[in-house]
């Protein structure tokens, strides 16, 4: 669970500090305090994981002397002491100091990335120096960042105070006419802007890695989270707090009574409504599972049985929907485990879906054919493909979609599109994510269109509100999520309008919950320009295709075969000859070159190294300096420029490229566009500094851009997405510069087509470093690139001796199978303790050997197996093909638990039945797990956390609660079977599944000589139980080669009877059959399999409920209550023995518990027997059924008060329903 965490402290000379002092603790490291003449050592500290000291690019020359050949504690010993020295108050402010939770959800160097990115955004762009140091401490990754409080200058530090300038540069004065200053380091506003700025980085790089997690900087209250924010405890008052404990006196500390406090109120908030929980991880993802909920409740919850019960009681919450149940991966193998969403989100996504569903087939915007006609006539250089999709968009329907894939001609399109809706009397307006995209459409496709945002905002302050003759076109569809497309499909709905989304599902996925456009192209269907028009020769052209249909092999080789790959053995390398090309192209073609990274630091990189070639050309100057919002750029006339952010006043939108007409310091001018959009902006630092150099740019900010040539730095973080977008981004040539050292190597030798190479060793070794484990022939091999590889097996010295093959000797050797073999093995009998052998079948390897001639050095074989160029590409292709599509709840539509999800998730009024109901979907994965593994999980983790002073329970308050152990009946926490165990053997007496067992069996009579030979050799002898992930490869293969499990029966051949030969085609005619009933009988399998499952599941939940213990005050009402006859005055009674509040209310919280765990009425009988208590009894431990015949009166008189309370019920409904006819006149 990604957590937020943001701190700020200044380190004062005042309060005691030293920021030497403190520089050295976050460093772990030994520093000389020079001021004062001492050490500050603190090199016995661990858990350093990374430190760095960072400069702004305009660092003066005294820094960056100071910074050369020294480490970074080296530089933050220097530096810190030169703050020291200069300033001379005895209470000076020092430095500032930031402390920010990491992700632990991202690796370590994923973390550093992050941390980089951040304080050369926020920090070093504003001229301040980071010393930052990465701590990683009982899986709690953070970042110490210390930073100064005056600004660098050439000769020292500046003034902590600077004038405030307005837009001319000019000092801005107050009324009083005094100049008006600010801090340098920043105040309260720029604070708050550099905690969202936190949230928004850590977002951005937990997309980027594909991680659901998200971050939010606001507060609790702000996000609607009925939970105070936990103040941190710091190191010091912990060290007090457990040199206090290891002197054994008491000690009163202001900060851990305070954090105990906040902690018990949460604690206290969570336990009345635990849904608080699921609302706080709904801000932060979409999709989870019950590990993300466990996690999030032991932030708060460190008791063991108080962390069960309420996590029982999440699970049950009538908030949480199952989208999809335990299952194993077919491809990994690993269990994946249950997945969950909000009912919110459920509601939001079934309802967009409805909404769509209605929309594409109701309304009246069709255009006049005639009009139609027309424009078509005169647009004819459109394709039939288009022509279609342009009917498909101007027809009735209120809901169109276009997949239009990258570079088929949708913005063209949607031209044409644009003129037939405007001839026919509609306003046409458009929308996209990005204000780039937006651009594009306005003046490419002659749309009036704006960001997402900005209808959103126009729409809640009432203006440009669409209407039935409105349609909207939302471009870049793929990239927006289930919420936000949801609103506007909403919007459309009541507004009477139409919505054309045009988008590529397979290009960039949304960063935020839900892939709402391929939902919605697979609810109401969609038309598709798939002829790639972008790039000009027909071969890329079907690469594009093939990629847009995930046949990324087929892409990529065929860029491989052309040379347009070109593989080095690291990055570094990959970046220097993607440079030096794309020079060539820049100075040789003169036509629009673009680099691409996904990384900015490789973008950065890839920017500077590509302006310093131009400029070592003489194609332009060094340049006026910028100060950007990146840091200080040099810009001359001819640079080229990306803008980074959307500017209404300058006309530039993010994303957008540019050329730079003229330079002067801190002001450059900028031509954009081309054609009638063509113009010339003026830009100055201190108004726009979102901007930077653009020869190479991030892929994320070229969708929807085309270029002529297109330079890729390709990455092992790529997936199918981004390369998608990156790779058809070009009209004439694409090229891949990849470094071997950035992919991880994957690729295994088949033995089974055999290994080639030159013999270099045999013998005997242990293929494992196990004491009993006996040595194995082994032979090694080294093959044509080098490389040796060292094959086991028992056959082997036999198979080189047979071949007349030894040391030296170029050999192929392959695997050719399997086989049984009988060993002795050693055995104890436990009777009398005696070691005995017995027989023992394994399997082993069969080898065979061909000896070569060595005269032939050239060995085709080895290096087609692992020296050419493949070995890289085999990785590109693997990287490539990743799919991180974003899911939504209409993913999992037509299964029996989504149709359980959407009725449960938009039904309102829930009663107790239906949350039972609810338990029994989403308890079936946690709750099967033993009671005693979560107690001592929590008590270790109470352990952990009293360790480090967040909680601490005495015996004292543990013996305070009522009743002693607060239980009057316990919960059963043990079984003698697991669920799994129980579900199997429930199957083989399930009828409807043994009737489809039953007519499977007597099918394989039908195809098989020897059935049950043929149904061994599928692994179907275990009967019901049988494993059901490979029956369906059991089907496939029935259909390729069904006599690979046994003979069937009948003959064919020229020798075959009439009579076979018609058992044979009897046979054959059955195999459809029995791979349909063989189908049948794993979907009934599985659905048994559920339903048993849910069954036990939600009995044993039940069963693990415990009775609370009611205070002595209240069993002593419940004893007078007990002793009331039942006579007309009983009610009465009752009321007059429930006038204490306290008993009162804990008898109805009693009631509430029987109810759950037993059921209405459980306690009706008066006397424990009979059927009423064997059903009851059912539900305890057997220890506790004593405890039950005991309580049983008093139960039965709690019984009575909940008949008491529902008759008052009653009571107020009727008087209060006599109150309302009075009013208006009736009688009854």
């Amino acid at each position: 669970m990604a957590i937020y965490h943001f701190e700020s402290q200044i380190i004062s000379r005042g309060a005691g500090r030293s920021a030497v002092a403190v520089a050295a603790y976050r460093h772990a490291a030994r520093m000389a305090f020079e001021r004062e003449g001492q050490m500050a050592d603190f090199s016995s500290k661990k858990n350093v994981a990374h430190a760095e000291f960072m400069m702004p690019d305009n660092a003066p020359d005294w820094l960056r002397a100071m910074a050369a050949d020294r480490t970074a504690s080296q530089i933050a010993e220097a530096f810190w002491n030169t703050v020291e020295t200069s300033e001379v108050r005895a209470d000076a402010q020092l430095a500032k100091e930031f402390v920010l939770a990491l992700p632990r959800e991202l690796t370590r160097a994923q973390n550093i990335a992050l941390v980089r990115d951040f304080i050369t955004a926020h920090m070093l762009s504003r001229g301040m120096v980071a010393d930052w140091v990465y701590h990683d401490i009982d899986a709690n990754p953070h970042v110490h960042i210390m930073t100064t409080l005056r600004p660098l200058t050439e000769d020292g530090f500046g003034a902590k105070k600077v004038a405030v300038v307005d837009q001319n540069g000019n000092q801005v004065r107050g009324r009083d006419g005094k100049i008006v200053y600010r801090l340098w380091a920043g105040d309260k506003a720029v604070l708050t802007q550099m905690r969202e700025a936190w949230a928004a980085v850590q977002n951005v790089h937990l997309a980027r890695h594909g991680i659901d997690a998200r971050v939010d900087h606001r507060s609790y209250e702000e996000q609607g989270i009925d939970l105070t924010p936990q103040g941190k405890v710091g190191v010091q008052t912990r060290n007090i707090a457990e040199k206090a404990k290891a002197e054994g006196r008491a000690i009163a500390l202001d900060r851990m009574a305070l954090h105990d406090q906040l902690r018990r109120e949460n604690a206290a908030r969570i336990a009345r409504r635990p849904e608080i929980v699921i609302d706080a991880i709904a801000h932060e993802k979409s999709v989870f599972d019950h590990r993300d909920i466990a996690r999030h409740l032991h932030r708060w919850i460190d008791d063991g049985t108080q962390f069960q019960n309420l996590f029982a009681r999440i699970m049950a919450s009538p908030e949480l929907v199952m989208l999809a149940a335990q299952g194993v991966d077919p491809d990994t193998g690993k269990v994946t485990p249950s997945q969950f969403a909000t009912r919110a989100m459920v509601r939001v996504e079934e309802t967009m879906a409805k909404q769509a569903r209605h929309l594409s087939t109701q309304g009246a915007f069709s255009a006049d054919r005639r009009v139609r006609d027309r424009v078509l006539a005169s647009h004819r250089q459109l394709s039939d493909e288009q022509r279609n999709a342009i009917a498909h968009v101007t027809g009735d329907a209120r809901l169109a979609l276009i997949v239009g894939r990258a570079g088929a001609g949708k913005t063209t399109m949607m031209r044409a599109a644009r003129e037939i809706w405007e001839a026919s009397g509609y306003r046409v307006v458009g929308g996209a994510l990005a204000g780039k995209a937006a651009d594009g459409l306005q003046t490419e496709a002659g749309i009036e269109s704006r960001t997402l945002a900005s209808w959103a905002l126009q729409w809640e302050r009432g203006r440009l509100k669409l209407n039935d003759r409105t349609v909207f076109v939302l471009d870049e569809a793929g990239m927006v999520s289930s919420r936000q497309m949801a609103d506007f499909v909403s919007a459309a709905a009541y507004a009477g309008a139409k919505l054309v989304l045009v988008g590529d599902p397979d290009q960039l996925q949304p960063i935020a919950a839900g892939g709402a456009f391929r939902a919605l192209a697979d609810e109401v269907g969609f038309a598709e320009l798939s002829t790639i028009y972008r790039q000009r020769k027909a071969w890329m052209r079907d690469a594009s295709m093939a990629l847009a249909r995930g046949r990324v092999d087929q892409a990529l080789s065929a860029y491989h075969d052309r040379g347009h790959i070109i593989e080095r053995a690291t990055k570094d390398e990959a970046i220097a000859s993607m440079v030096a090309d794309w020079v060539a192209d820049y100075v040789s073609h003169k036509s629009p070159t673009l680099m691409l990274a996904f990384m900015r630091k490789d973008v950065a990189q890839l920017n500077a190294l590509a302006r310093e070639a131009l400029r070592e050309t003489g194609m332009i100057a060094e340049g006026e300096p910028f100060l950007t919002v990146n840091g200080q750029r040099r810009f001359a006339a001819g640079d080229r420029v990306v803008f980074l952010q959307n500017e209404a006043s300058l006309g530039v939108k993010n994303g957008m490229l540019g050329r730079v007409v003229e330079a002067e310091r801190g002001k450059i001018t900028i031509a954009v566009g081309d054609g009638q959009g063509a113009h010339q902006v003026q830009i100055e630092q201190h108004v726009y500094d979102r901007i930077d150099h653009g020869y190479a740019t991030t892929i994320h900010k070229s969708q929807g851009v085309t270029v002529d040539r297109v330079k890729v730095l390709v990455s092992s973080l790529f997936d199918r997405h981004l390369g998608y977008v990156a790779l058809t981004r070009h009209r004439d040539a694409v090229q891949l510069y990849a470094g071997a050292d950035d992919f991880k190597p994957t690729k295994r030798i088949d033995h089974a087509k055999g290994v080639r190479g030159v013999i270099v060793e045999t013998g005997l070794a242990r293929v494992r470093q196990d004491a009993d484990a006996k040595p194995t022939p082994y032979v090694d091999l080294r093959d044509g690139a080098g490389k040796t590889h060292r094959l086991w097996g028992v056959t082997l010295p036999e198979t080189l001796k047979r071949a007349g093959a030894r040391v030296g000797d170029i050999v192929t050797l392959t695997r050719t199978g399997k086989e049984e073999v009988t060993v002795k093995v050693p055995v104890t009998d436990p009777l009398r303790g005696v070691n005995r052998f017995d027989d023992k079948t394994v399997e082993r390897n069969v080898w065979a050997a061909t000896r070569h001639d060595n005269s032939h050095q050239d060995r085709p074989q080895a290096r087609q197996q692992t020296a050419q160029p493949s070995d890289l590409f085999d990785q590109l292709v693997a990287s490539l093909s990743r799919s991180r599509a974003k899911a939504t709840s209409r993913d999992f539509a037509g299964s029996a638990l989504h149709a359980d999800a959407v009725a449960y998730a938009t039904r309102r009024g829930l009663d107790g039945a239906r949350v039972i109901t609810a338990a029994i979907r989403n308890q079936a994965d946690w709750l099967t797990k033993q009671r005693e593994r979560l107690a001592k999980a929590g008590e270790k983790l109470g352990a952990l956390l009293e360790r480090f002073g967040f909680h601490k329970v005495t015996a004292e308050a543990k013996s305070a609660q009522p009743g002693g152990d607060g239980h009057w009946l316990s919960g059963r926490t043990t079984w003698t079977h697991t669920i799994a165990q129980s579900v199997e053997t429930a199957l083989h007496s399930d009828a409807q599944l043994t009737v489809s067992w039953s007519e499977l069996t007597e099918r394989f009579g039908f195809v098989y000589q020897t059935p049950h030979a043929a149904m061994a050799a599928m692994g179907l002898d275990s009967g019901v139980a049988s494993d059901s992930a490979a029956l369906k490869g059991i089907a496939d293969q029935l259909g390729s080669d069904p006599e690979a499990f046994g003979t069937l029966r009948g003959k064919t051949g020229w020798l075959a009877s009439r009579a076979d030969k018609a058992e044979r085609e009897m046979a054959l005619n059955n195999l459809p059959a029995l791979r349909h009933e063989l189908a049948s009988f794993s979907r009934v399998r599985d659905e048994t399999i559920a339903r048993l499952t849910a069954q036990m599941s939600r009995e044993r939940a039940l069963q693990r409920i415990d009775v609370p213990r009611v205070s002595p005050a209240a069993q002593r009402v419940l004893e007078q209550i007990a002793a009331i006859a039942t006579d007309k005055d009983v009610d009465a009674r009752i009321a007059d023995a429930l006038s204490d509040g306290q008993a009162r209310a804990e008898i109805v919280r009693l009631n509430a518990a029987l109810r759950h765990k037993f059921g209405d009425r459980a306690f009706a009988a008066r006397a424990p027997k009979g059927h009423s208590f064997e059903a009851v009894a059912a539900r305890v431990a057997q220890p506790e059924r004593l405890k039950l015949i005991d309580a049983w009166p008093l139960l039965h008189a709690a019984h009575k008060v909940a008949g008491y309370e529902h008759r008052q019920e009653l009571a107020q409904v009727r008087l209060r329903r006599q109150a309302l006819d009075k009013r208006h006149g009736f009688t009854r």
